[in-house]
C-alpha cells in the first residue's frame, strides 16, 4: 500500500457471505474513500468480479473498474493460489 492508502480501502472478499453483503460494504467504502479495492484469492475471485459489476451498476456511471492485478501466491503448504485485485475509483 502506498503512504496516502487506508486499510478501509481494501475489501476482501471471500465465498462465505453473500455477494450482496459485499456489495453494500464496498459501496459505502467507495463513497467514503473515493476508491475501493476489491482482493480475492481462489475460488472467491468469480464472487470478487460479481461484486465490482454489481457496484459499478448500481453507481449510475459514477464509479469504474480502474485496475486489475492478477498474480499467483505460493501457500506454505507449497501450493500455488490465484490473486486478483479489482480497483474500483468514483469518476
Amino acid at each position: 500500500m502506498s503512504g496516502d492508502s487506508s486499510d478501509k480501502e481494501y475489501l476482501a472478499v471471500t465465498d462465505q457471505k453473500p455477494v450482496s453483503a459485499y456489495v453494500i460494504s464496498g459501496e459505502v467504502q467507495l463513497q467514503a474513500s473515493g476508491r475501493l479495492v476489491l482482493m480475492a484469492r481462489g475460488r472467491s475471485i468469480n464472487y470478487a468480479v460479481d461484486v465490482a459489476n454489481q457496484i459499478v451498476e448500481r453507481s449510475g456511471g459514477s464509479a469504474t473498474v480502474s485496475n486489475v492485478k492478477v498474480a499467483t501466491d505460493q501457500l506454505p503448504d507449497g501450493k500455488y493460489i490465484s490473486r486478483m485485485e479489482i480497483t474500483i475509483e468514483k469518476k
